[in-house]
C-alpha cells in the first residue's frame, strides 16, 4: 500500500511511525489524532504553523494567545505506517476528535 503526504512525497511504509493525539490544555479532552514518522517535527509544525486557515490551527492561536500551548500524547508506536494509519483511522473513527475532518 503506498501512503503520500500532504506535499505529495512518497512515505517510506517500513519506517517506525507513531499516532498521536493533541490534547486541550484546558479540559485534557482529545481535539485531534494523526500519525507520523517524524513525531518532533510534527509537534513544531502544529505549534508553530497557527497562521494557516482551519480551525485547528485557529484553535492553536487562541491557546497561544492566552499564553498555553495544547499538549500532545502518544497512543500508540508502530513498525511501519501501514499499521500506524489503520490504528489513527480506527482511532478517529470511535473518539471523533473535533478536529479531524478527513473520516
Amino acid at each position: 500500500m503506498l501512503f503520500t503526504n500532504r506535499r505529495n512525497k512518497r512515505l517510506d511504509i517500513n519506517r517506525n511511525a507513531v499516532v498521536y493525539s493533541i490534547l486541550c490544555p484546558l479540559t485534557d479532552s482529545i481535539i485531534y489524532i494523526g500519525y507520523t514518522v517524524n513525531l518532533k517535527s510534527r509537534i513544531s509544525y502544529h505549534i508553530n504553523h497557527w497562521y494557516e486557515k482551519n480551525k485547528k490551527a485557529a484553535y492553536i492561536k487562541s491557546l497561544k494567545d492566552i499564553g498555553l500551548k495544547p499538549a500532545f500524547n502518544i497512543l500508540a508506536e508502530f513498525d511501519n505506517v501501514t499499521d500506524a494509519k489503520l490504528f489513527e483511522e480506527q482511532k478517529i473513527k470511535e473518539i471523533k476528535p473535533i478536529y479531524n475532518t478527513k473520516i
